[in-house]
């Protein structure tokens, strides 16, 4: 008989802190239809082709936040070139950037 762990010990050697990582992951994506943001609000290819065209970097983290119930916003942090953290917040619905926390400098070449 196999061992159906196997993999998972392969991978890390913690089969039990995987599957508690599972599964606090899966009660964080399960929620009521109210906590679900409306059919318009943009893609993330068209928030990541947003962010590229204005500011050079890597883009570390997106969240979808819906800011006190009024409206939904990608808040985003990008690595810069430079290896500043921008902080960037933009209306998920019409991709307005709202906010720029950080260093916005870009270098000449």
């Amino acid at each position: 008989m196999s061992d159906i762990f196997a993999p998972m010990r392969s991978i890390r050697g913690r089969p039990m802190l995987c599957a508690a990582i599972f599964s606090v992951t899966l009660l964080a994506v399960v929620a009521s239809a109210d906590d679900y943001p409306p059919g318009d609000v943009v893609p993330l290819q068209q928030l990541f082709a947003e962010i590229h065209a204005e500011f050079p970097g890597r883009i570390l983290e997106v969240e979808l936040d819906d800011d006190d119930g009024d409206k939904w916003i990608y808040e985003v942090k990008v690595l810069t070139p430079q290896g500043h953290v921008l902080k960037l917040e933009y209306d998920a619905v019409s991709l307005e950037l709202l906010e720029v926390k950080g260093r916005r400098e870009f270098s000449s070449d």
